[in-house]
């Protein structure tokens, strides 16, 4: 059960970044080894964002960080970062619209 899950989260990060080339023409880095720190950083004309992948559910929103993970996002966040958590693709559009307009 625990990889279907996993396989789940996966799937939308993997989507996700083929969304944000293709649709956006946004470049990723995957941040490995960085324990607690978002999934990936997305970048674009000297702008980033961290995102964070939940894996989907039925319940949109259901699924948040872990409370080390909230800490480090509360750093990145006072230190002028943007950080997302994200569990669906529409919420990824949003928030790469979002981003992009600013």
């Amino acid at each position: 059960m625990k990889k279907l899950l996993t396989d789940l989260e996966s799937k939308l990060e993997r989507d996700c970044c083929k969304i944000a080339l293709k649709e956006y023409g946004v470049s990723n880095i995957k941040l490995q080894k960085a324990k607690g720190y978002p999934d990936r950083m997305f970048m674009k004309d000297g702008r980033i964002k961290l995102i964070e992948f939940k894996r989907p559910d039925d319940e949109p929103g259901k699924w948040k960080p872990s409370k080390f993970q909230a800490l480090i996002h509360k750093e990145l966040l006072e230190n002028g970062f943007i950080v997302a958590v994200i569990d669906n693709e529409n919420d990824f559009r949003k928030e790469m619209r979002l981003w992009l307009k600013r």
